[in-house]
C-alpha cells in the first residue's frame, strides 16, 4: 500500500476545504444578486400592490331617524380571494350625485387562495339637505330622497 506523507494529506484537506468555501460563497453572492435584480423595481422592499374595483352586489340607502337625517349606504361587494383587502371608500359628491368607489388591494407576485369572501359595511353619507339623488357604488346605481 502505497503511503502518503502525512503533510501531504493535511494539505490536500486544506485545498478541498477552501476550494468548498469559495464555492459556497460564489452561489450566495449569485443567490443575492438575483434576489436584488428582482427588487430594484421597488427600492423600498415592501411588495408592490395591484388594485381592483370590488364587485358590488347590493346598495341599501338608510336615512337614520334623527336631526338633521343621517344617510348611510349599506353596502356589499365580493372580495375575489385571500389576499385581497378592501381599502377604505372613497366618497365623492357633485351636486345630487354622489359617488362611493370601492377597491380592493392585493400584492403582486402571491399565490393566493381562490377563496370568496364578502365586504359588508354601511357608510356615512353625512347629512344632506331635501332632494332627489343618485348614489353610484362603483358600477351600480340606485336613486333616493331625503325629506
Amino acid at each position: 500500500m502505497l503511503r502518503l506523507p502525512r503533510s501531504f494529506s493535511r494539505l490536500t484537506t486544506v485545498l478541498i476545504l477552501l476550494v468548498l468555501l469559495g464555492l459556497t460563497a460564489f452561489f450566495a453572492f449569485a443567490v443575492a444578486d438575483s434576489g436584488d435584480i428582482a427588487d430594484s423595481a421597488n427600492p423600498t422592499g415592501e411588495p408592490t400592490m395591484s388594485t381592483v374595483r370590488l364587485q358590488v352586489q347590493t346598495v341599501e340607502v338608510l336615512i337614520a331617524e334623527s336631526f338633521p337625517p343621517q344617510i348611510f349606504a349599506h353596502v356589499t361587494a365580493i372580495i375575489p380571494d385571500s389576499c385581497t383587502k378592501a381599502r377604505e371608500p372613497e366618497i365623492s359628491r357633485d351636486g345630487s350625485t354622489i359617488t362611493i368607489v370601492l377597491i380592493g388591494e392585493r400584492p403582486d407576485g402571491v399565490a393566493c387562495a381562490q377563496i370568496i369572501s364578502t365586504y359588508d359595511k354601511s357608510i356615512g353619507l353625512g347629512t344632506l339637505d331635501p332632494g332627489r339623488y343618485t348614489l353610484h357604488v362603483n358600477d351600480v346605481s340606485q336613486e333616493f330622497e331625503v325629506q
